[in-house]
C-alpha cells in the first residue's frame, strides 16, 4: 500500500517543505541565497527532510500493520468493491450514455 497521499501530492508537499526548510536553515546559519540545500543541512547538522519523511512514513506503516488497521481497511475496500460490482451487474441496463445525458 502506498502512502496516504498520491505520489504527485507527496512530491509537491515535499518540495514545499524543503523550500521552507531551506529558508529557515539559511536564516539560522547565515547562509547566502546561493548556498545549496546540502551545504546548509551540513552546516546546521540537519539531516535531509526527505529522510525524515521516509522514516515517518515507515513508522506509520509499521503501526498500521501492528494494530491490524491495514487489514481492516483492505477488507472494507474489498467489501465495497464486491458490492459495487454486484450493483453495477444489476443496473448495467440503466446506464445512460454521455450522448443521452
Amino acid at each position: 500500500m502506498e502512502g496516504l497521499l498520491r505520489p504527485a501530492h507527496r512530491h509537491w508537499i515535499g518540495n514545499a517543505l524543503e523550500r521552507q526548510q531551506q529558508r529557515c536553515l539559511r536564516t539560522v546559519t547565515g547562509g547566502f541565497k546561493a548556498t545549496s540545500r546540502r551545504q546548509l543541512e551540513s552546516e546546521a547538522a540537519v539531516p535531509p527532510l526527505r529522510a525524515h519523511m521516509a522514516r515517518w512514513q515507515l513508522q506509520a506503516r509499521t503501526r498500521m500493520e501492528a494494530s491490524g488497521v491495514r487489514a481492516e481497511i483492505r477488507e472494507a475496500c474489498d467489501r465495497l468493491r464486491r458490492q459495487l460490482a454486484q450493483w453495477l451487474g444489476r443496473h448495467h441496463h440503466a446506464h445512460i450514455s454521455p450522448a443521452q445525458a
